[in-house]
């Protein structure tokens, strides 16, 4: 739950990752505020408040996606014409991005189904061209936009991002039921990339607790780990060293090497 009043959003601050032209993002959320405010479902910048990007509610309860190049130039800026104010009801939505073909792909699926009608006031898209998805130093923000402005009122679920993938449908996300109800599925084995994540918000006592990650991170300076230089491999909630007898340091230089200890992340 997300109470605006307490400026209330989860951020982190990502490393190098696969892909600064391909991504999938998607989660669920359920309204709180009325009418009135932009309220951020999420937002990512440069980590200094440049090369915005964007998804939100409008003040005018409209969907927005929001894109800015690594050049400050606006790729994507569209409005739905459909209109949310549904507060009882989950909006499941699935949003991809690929820049790599000719016909760069950017589609956004609510509830199963692609959103087509868009009033737009910047189409722009062109191939190749890349944004701070996955740059050293850019921050991801749940609920706000990068730096804690336009914060979310309401509820959001699990909430992940997809580094270097790209969709062709909401499939793999959710699934119809036998009424046509769009229902979430188990999403923990999707493909998230290096700087990928889920977020299910299933421990309350650590919100930011990864659900599901991929990755193996290698230890190369000393001071990292106790007596010696080595490796570990994080799967699922554990580590594994590459010899025995080696502990790992809760310092800056673990957490410089993987952003945060995988132990636990740091929101």
């Amino acid at each position: 739950r997300f109470n605006d009043n307490d400026t209330a959003y989860l951020q982190r601050t990502l490393g190098a990752g696969d892909s600064q032209k391909t991504a999938t993002f998607f989660g669920a959320f359920k309204l709180g505020a009325a009418s009135g405010s932009r309220r951020m479902i999420f937002g990512f910048d440069n980590g200094s408040g440049s090369h915005d990007s964007f998804c939100e509610i409008t003040a005018a309860d409209k969907l927005r996606i929001y894109l800015r190049d690594t050049s400050e130039v606006i790729s994507v800026d569209f409005v739905s014409t459909q209109v949310l104010r549904d507060h009882h009801a989950w909006y499941f939505w699935v949003w991809t991005i690929d820049t790599t073909p000719v016909t760069p792909v950017n589609k956004f699926f609510l509830n199963g189904v692609e959103v087509t009608d868009w009033t737009k006031s910047t189409d722009a898209l062109a191939q190749d061209d890349v944004f701070t998805f996955s740059v050293s130093g850019s921050r991801y923000a749940v609920g706000a936009y990068a730096g804690g402005t336009n914060t979310f009122e309401g509820y959001q679920s699990q909430v992940g991002y997809q580094d270097g993938v790209t969709v062709s449908d909401a499939m793999g996300h959710g699934e119809f039921d036998d009424e046509g109800e769009w229902r979430p599925i188990d999403v923990t084995g999707l493909n998230f990339g290096t700087n990928g994540f889920l977020l299910d918000f299933s421990d309350a006592d650590f919100l930011g607790k990864i659900a599901a990650d991929t990755g193996t991170y290698t230890a190369s300076t000393s001071g990292a780990w106790s007596g010696d230089t080595g490796s570990y491999s994080h799967s699922g909630s554990d580590i594994t060293c590459s010899s025995t007898e080696k502990s790992i340091y809760t310092t800056s230089a673990i957490a410089a090497i993987g952003e945060e200890v995988r132990v636990r992340w740091l929101w």
